[in-house]
């Protein structure tokens, strides 16, 4: 399967096509590979960092079993998966596209115009040096990584409770108070929400608000599996996560480390005279 990456998620969420494994070169389907790439190796791996190999904008991070022609992508994979989810929190962090864009963009460009190689990144990105002083902060990292990636996993019916609907195919759906209202030929069908209100009326208008629907359809099955992203959540765990990368690279003297601790962090590492002009530099 080919990867179709979308600059909205961190993971991959479309595909295309299929390709049948097949190592034979005397078959017409065989793969075959570039020269200088990781082999077999990379596409065995369960767990992959993925990125474009130009026009980069974030990297992805995924455990389909994905193949890509030529020179449309690149990757890393492991079977670890803790420490693959710890490079894909670093690569990216802001100190990382901070060096992306200051030492690979073409200076006569406004926006990144070299080709992201895999040896771009080992020539680019130094690894923090991990002792057991600061493994805590890796471990932290690992963790919210992981949690920022599982809530793109999250769907409609994880917060809305469609039990009681017995009917498949919808005129209209909207939110009202703590509800879920399908409408049928005039007639109103209740589906309580759960949790997450907010982002049940933010997936609902994004996906129906500005469309001129027929009758009938909206479907119960298409509104159980749309995509319930978070996105709040997800951005204040990436800001916590580049933070306590922040304070790996630069030695920031973090004691403790929790979601709860974000704003404290943040503010140990504002002392630092680079924090605030890295930041500076990726929003502008």
């Amino acid at each position: 399967m080919s990867p179709k990456v979308n600059n909205r998620y961190y993971t991959i969420k479309d595909i295309r096509g299929y390709w049948p494994n097949i190592r034979n070169k005397k078959d017409n389907h065989f793969i075959k590979l570039r020269q200088a790439t990781q082999g077999y190796n990379l596409l065995d791996s369960p767990y992959k960092i993925v990125w474009s190999y130009a026009a980069t904008k974030r990297f992805f991070f995924t455990d389909k079993k994905i193949i890509w022609a030529r020179n449309q992508f690149e990757a890393i994979g492991s079977k670890n998966k803790e420490e693959l989810l710890y490079l894909f929190g670093i690569f990216n962090s802001a100190i990382s596209w901070f060096l992306i864009h200051n030492i690979l963009k073409n200076e006569n460009e406004e926006t990144l115009t070299v080709a992201l190689s895999l040896k771009c990144i080992k020539s680019t990105f130094r690894i923090p040096k991990i002792t057991k002083e600061n493994q805590f902060i890796k471990n932290e990292i690992i963790k919210r990584t992981e949690e920022m990636l599982d809530l793109e996993d999250c769907q409609l019916q994880d917060l809305v409770d469609f039990s009681k609907i017995n009917k498949h195919k919808f005129d209209s759906v909207q939110v009202k108070n703590n509800n879920l209202f399908l409408t049928q030929n005039q007639q109103e069908y209740k589906a309580p929400i759960k949790s997450k209100k907010d982002v049940v009326k933010e997936v609902i208008n994004e996906t129906f608000g500005d469309k001129s629907l027929f009758p009938g359809e909206i479907t119960l099955s298409e509104l159980k599996y749309l995509l319930a992203l978070d996105k709040a959540l997800q951005e204040s765990l990436k800001d916590y996560i580049d933070d306590l990368v922040f304070a790996l690279y630069f030695n920031v003297t973090v004691k403790k480390v929790g979601i709860n601790l974000a704003s404290h962090i943040k503010g140990l590492c504002h002392q630092n005279k680079f924090y605030a002009y890295i930041q500076k530099e990726i929003q502008s």
